[in-house]
């Protein structure tokens, strides 16, 4: 999946991480929400 989004494999394991220690902690649908759309695009390519 990296690949697809032409970034490090590095990155994607630091980002699911950060959002298991959001959810861990209880995040706020606005963070949840800033993470998706985040993720929407860079899917994109933008």
């Amino acid at each position: 999946m990296a690949r697809d989004l032409w970034i490090s494999d590095n990155v994607l394991y630091r980002w699911r991480s950060e959002q298991q220690q959001v959810e861990s902690q209880g995040g706020t649908g606005q963070s949840m929400r800033a993470a998706k759309d985040e993720l929407a695009r860079l899917k994109r390519g933008k």
